[in-house]
């Protein structure tokens, strides 16, 4: 099914079975998944999609900032980088003797 709030499409599967509340279920991909008791109407299964739509929204757009590929960090000679607890200079974390800038 699908809905449409606040300009944003929110893709949701429903699965019907024997419960007594409906519940909302957002998984680490972003694939949202309703469960409804059986004989529940379509209506009211949309009504409660778009009362937390904000939540849902708010979710999603965690989820695919959480995803985003990080950043390369650009590296200074004289940077102090956190070890185990200590700061220590970039060359003496990393072995520099003979190699070039590529390596």
């Amino acid at each position: 099914m699908k809905i449409t709030f606040e300009n944003h499409t929110i893709e949701f599967n429903v699965q019907y079975g024997s419960r007594k509340k409906l519940s909302i279920h957002i998984d680490s991909a972003g694939f949202i998944s309703v469960k409804a008791p059986n004989n529940t109407s379509k209506e009211s299964i949309m009504s409660v999609v778009t009362q937390h739509g904000a939540v849902i929204l708010e979710k999603l757009q965690a989820i695919a900032k959480a995803r985003e590929i990080p950043k390369t960090r650009e590296y200074q000679d004289d940077g102090k980088f956190l070890y185990l607890g200590k700061y220590y200079q970039l060359h003496e974390l990393i072995e520099t003797n003979g190699l070039s800038e590529d390596e």
